[in-house]
């Protein structure tokens, strides 16, 4: 038999996103509501929601051109972060922005995947973020969607998995 990781997907109220998340993976900071109350564990979420940025980003050549991408970032810690959170040990949200800022006027990239691996990477240099979800879609690029992107979301223990993957290649 094929074996296939548990997921859950759901919609929000206003069905302007949808989920899916490995349960065992998210379960340290799922919203209680969706889990069952063993299983719930609290988290704080530090945000950017809905950036949009005019980059040079695609595969097709009608695509060299400056076009919008819209990104999103949710950097998870403990609720303990907030015990001690001060200017010097916050999880500060304007790195995000930054780092998606300076994206504007730079060459042609062929792939959103750079860019998102750039998103994990600037939030995972937080010593409290446990958890990453972080996306990028193109909002103009067909006519009959809301848009078309990458999604990733990554625990710290998978982030530093990749990170000697990376080192070892």
């Amino acid at each position: 038999l094929l074996s296939l990781p548990m997921t859950l997907f759901f919609e929000t109220a206003a069905m302007e996103q949808r989920y899916i998340f490995d349960i065992e993976a998210f379960s340290v900071m799922f919203p209680s509501a969706m889990l069952k109350k063993e299983t719930a564990k609290s988290y704080v979420r530090v945000f950017v929601e809905n950036m949009t940025v005019s980059i040079r980003i695609g595969i097709k050549p009608n695509e060299r051109k400056p076009q919008r991408v819209t990104v999103c970032a949710e950097l998870y810690a403990d609720p303990s972060y907030l015990n001690g959170a001060d200017k010097k040990s916050i999880i500060d949200y304007a790195v995000i922005w930054e780092t998606v800022r300076e994206w504007q006027g730079r060459p042609h990239q062929d792939l959103i995947e750079p860019y998102l691996r750039e998103l994990l990477d600037a939030a995972f240099k937080f010593k409290a973020v446990t958890a990453v979800r972080v996306s990028i879609s193109k909002p103009d690029i067909f006519p009959d969607t809301r848009g078309a992107g990458v999604e990733a979301f990554m625990i710290r223990k998978d982030y530093e998995k990749l990170l000697s993957k990376k080192r070892s290649a």
